[in-house]
């Protein structure tokens, strides 16, 4: 019993170093519809022909949903942990912005809106929570570190989705920035739950011994714990290969299967190309 947790908290204290640089990932990800959808304003009131009201009201309904789904995240967090409530966010973000390509009317953005905030509702209390449980004397330091992917969002992202927006319009900007989000789910996988205990590694033909010479502190384990930790983080990180490959296919996918996307978008007039002709 000794033993494992002595392993348990060498793999916490690797795994540690990973989750700053992912909670910044997930923030700065959530970030991107949040604070960057002002850029789409002109677009959508152009495009939907509705008022400044009922245009600014999309992105009020994706910040109030955000919080008001708070409660309900939180639930799920508690029971079912950070690892699947930052991966179902990630899926619920990632879906609204690709079904936004096909969307013909004001109330469909709301909806889209609505299940946006839901998703990064849930990606935002997973985020907290995993840094609460991993952190005490360093949280503030962490903290800082996490909400800093805001900052550099609002800095960075911008002039990417102004390029987007130019080239293929405000629906092709959006499909894009669903491949971008669909990231979240890879964030969801390296939300590795703090009570977890590192596998022990089986091998076909060989025994695996648990009585290894003692080391100078008295622990008997010192050698294996140190190879099941290697064992436990390479493991992790293939899972996130994986996710992190498929993903990025899917990008690819998007981009090459754009002029397709672009037959089937909604027949809404263009009024600059109207008012040119």
């Amino acid at each position: 019993m000794q033993g494992v947790k002595h392993r348990t908290k060498a793999s916490h204290r690797a795994w540690g170093k990973v989750i700053p640089f992912a909670s910044f990932a997930c923030m700065f990800l959530v970030t991107v519809v949040i604070r960057c959808t002002g850029m789409l304003y002109v677009s959508w009131q152009n495009a939907f022909e509705s008022t400044a009201a009922q245009t600014g009201a999309i992105s009020s309904v994706t910040s109030s949903t955000l919080y008001f789904s708070s409660l309900l995240a939180g639930v799920i967090c508690n029971r079912y942990g950070y690892r699947v409530t930052c991966s179902l966010g990630g899926l619920l973000t990632f879906f609204p912005l690709l079904m936004s390509f096909w969307v013909s009317n004001l109330w469909g953005m709301y909806s889209i809106a609505a299940l946006i905030g839901v998703g990064t509702s849930l990606c935002n209390i997973a985020n907290n929570a995993i840094l609460a449980d991993y952190y005490e004397k360093y949280f503030p330091i962490i903290s800082s570190i996490s909400m800093s992917g805001v900052g550099i969002n609002m800095i960075a992202f911008p002039p990417l989705l102004r390029v987007l927006l130019d080239t293929y319009g405000w629906r092709g900007a959006m499909l894009v920035t669903s491949a971008i989000c669909a990231n979240l789910c890879v964030v969801g996988a390296l939300y590795r739950p703090y009570s977890y205990t590192p596998r022990t590694p089986r091998f076909e033909g060989a025994a695996v011994h648990t009585d290894v010479s003692p080391t100078t502190d008295g622990n008997s384990n010192g050698i294996q714990n140190g190879s099941r930790g290697i064992y436990d983080i390479t493991g992790n990180f293939s899972t996130v290969f994986y996710v992190l490959t498929g993903l990025l296919s899917a990008t690819v996918l998007q981009m090459m299967l754009f002029p397709l996307f672009r037959k089937i978008e909604p027949g809404i007039p263009e009024r600059d190309e109207s008012q040119n002709a």
